[in-house]
């Protein structure tokens, strides 16, 4: 008897969790309401759900844009480095991540550019993200008595132009 009850209740229990199973449901399509085509948007276009689950369906209202709507984020700087000219040395380190307080704080895992001024005048193309349209340059040099000079440069374009030298 104690068998029968134990066995009773351990099916009615796992039943009770859904251990069966067998038919499949279905998760109806998200309706296409709203937008009406003419990008003016009517409001139900946002992002839905939670963005982490499986089967979470996320849509955007229609997207009208014209052809030469440029989508990236980007834009690029024309570094260019004089040539040196006093014989001297130069250590350049162009960064994007500063703060401008005195004394100045460089992250330098942030740099660019780091090298050296030489005989040559150096030309350098970066494609940067639009979170790094500051910047800042030290020019440190490498002699007794050298004084280190910090330039800064914000972008305000796309194709932009830095000029450094000693």
């Amino acid at each position: 008897m104690k068998l029968l009850t134990t066995t009773l209740l351990a099916l009615f229990i796992l039943t009770g969790c859904g251990g069966g199973g067998g038919g499949s449901t279905t998760t109806p399509p998200p309706s296409s309401s709203g937008g009406s085509g003419s990008g003016g948007g009517t409001g139900s276009g946002g992002a839905t759900g939670s963005g982490g689950g499986t089967g979470t369906v996320s849509k955007t209202g229609d997207l009208v844009t014209t052809g030469q709507f440029d989508f990236g984020s980007d834009y690029t700087l024309n570094l260019e480095l004089a040539a040196n000219t006093d014989g001297n040395k130069y250590f350049v380190n162009v960064c994007s991540n500063f703060n401008s307080t005195q004394p100045i704080v460089t992250d330098f895992s942030s740099c660019k550019i780091r090298g050296f001024l030489t005989d040559e005048a150096q030309s350098f193309e970066l494609t940067l993200s639009e979170s790094e349209r500051d910047l800042v340059a030290q020019i440190l040099p490498m002699y007794q008595g050298g004084v280190v000079r910090t330039l800064y440069f914000t972008a305000t374009g796309n194709d932009q132009t830095w000029r450094l030298s000693n």
